[in-house]
């Protein structure tokens, strides 16, 4: 069943019988792996994602992992982790946005964060938070572009082991502002915007 919809696309929650299908997807697609963990994709890349949970210190309501497919073959070309409730009710953190390389650069993955938005704010999202590696320059600009701000820097640890600097990044929706935000949660302090993200 569906969660959202696109023009050419769905968004449904993923199955553990998905597993090999979102594994075949990330090895098809590596670069994003490469370029966060340093490394080549896992073999166990999907089972892992499947079962990622928030650190049990972070409070939530529910966790979605959602297969984006295209709606004439099936065949998936996006991954979405979603969390609600994060931290405090109302910030929706998206955990991973995944698009695959072919449609780089064609105006999909802001048409899909489009919807992805629409419908958490039907949800009752008030602000949307992510973070993005700070060597994911490309990545940045886009969320840039989709109107987030930049609150933090903080350090995380990838599945590899590698440690990485990432920027948490928020968009507050509707009436709502980072001020709202930064009162509402406890974790995010806002810092100086980092030489890389101006």
């Amino acid at each position: 069943m569906s969660v959202f919809e696109t023009a050419g696309h769905r968004a449904e929650v993923a199955r553990r019988d998905d597993i090999a299908a979102l594994q075949a997807f990330f090895e098809a697609n590596p670069a994003y792996t490469r370029l966060v963990e340093g490394r080549e994709v896992a073999s166990d890349a999907a089972a892992t994602e499947f079962d990622d949970a928030p650190p049990a210190a972070f409070s939530f309501d529910r966790r979605w992992l959602l297969l984006v497919r295209e709606r004439s073959s099936g065949d998936i070309v996006g991954v979405i982790d979603l969390i609600k409730d994060l931290l405090a009710p109302g910030i929706w953190h998206v955990g991973l946005f995944f698009v695959a390389e072919r449609l780089h650069g064609s105006g999909f993955a802001a048409e899909l964060h489009a919807a992805l938005q629409r419908w958490m704010q039907g949800q009752g999202a008030r602000w949307l938070r992510l973070n993005v590696v700070d060597r994911n320059l490309r990545g940045a600009r886009f969320w840039r572009r989709q109107g987030y701000a930049f609150v933090c820097t903080r350090e995380w640890t990838a599945p590899s082991g590698s440690v990485n600097t990432v920027w948490t990044l928020v968009k507050p929706l509707a009436r709502e502002s980072l001020a709202g935000y930064l009162a509402a949660q406890t974790r995010d302090t806002l810092q100086p915007e980092p030489a890389g993200w101006a």
